[in-house]
């Protein structure tokens, strides 16, 4: 009788397991399981594919709902025409635009903050066709100081830091005045105290 033995049957190279998979099938994964929000516009910036998550934040229950409408419908005149001039802008220049930090306004008022990359999309002959994107909520209300700790985090500081030493210097100008004031309240209660009938 021939001796058996329990090994586990050699893995194929990741490569090769990779190529078994079609890219529609992981970007389908990816838009359905991304937390971020993923976008595909054409040349009218009008939407031809979008992630579960951004179809939940539009409020529609399936992504195909989205097919033709553009930011006009979701978002206040404002934030709209300015999505619309950076897509312009990036289809007229071929140049994406990286980690810009967005105020987006609801038609109902409601202020939000996102992180977005917008690139330009391209078919397979290198022409630009529209454009694609990805959008990371960075809250659903910030004030302005967590805005500055996320912009800090997500810029790496670089502007931000020069904002902190002039936000320190302001401070340390604020703490010396107030120092200053104290001395002086302090001075004329002394005098006033001089000056009093013994």
């Amino acid at each position: 009788m021939d001796s058996v033995t329990c090994a586990p049957a050699p893995q194929p190279p990741l490569a090769v397991v990779s190529k078994g998979l079609e890219d529609h099938v992981l970007l389908q994964f990816v838009l359905d399981h991304s937390s971020d929000r993923i976008f595909f516009k054409d040349k009218e910036s009008r939407f031809v594919r979008i992630s579960r998550s951004l179809a939940r934040r539009f409020g529609l229950h399936d992504e195909d709902e989205v097919v033709g409408k553009t930011d006009f419908d979701f978002f206040s005149p404002v934030h709209a025409q300015n999505a619309f001039d950076d897509e312009r802008k990036i289809m007229q220049t071929g140049q994406p635009i990286f980690g810009k930090i967005e105020r987006e306004t609801m038609p109902d008022g409601r202020i939000r903050f996102a992180y977005t990359t917008k690139m330009p999309l391209r078919n397979e002959s290198g022409n630009i066709v529209g454009t694609c994107g990805i959008s990371t909520d960075l809250a659903k209300q910030m004030n302005d100081e967590e805005i500055m700790a996320k912009s800090y985090t997500l810029l790496g500081g670089a502007q931000v830091e020069k904002i902190m030493v002039y936000l320190q210097t302001a401070q340390r100008l604020v703490n010396s005045a107030h120092d200053e004031l104290q001395q002086n309240q302090f001075r004329n209660i002394c005098l006033s105290e001089e000056n009093l009938p013994q």
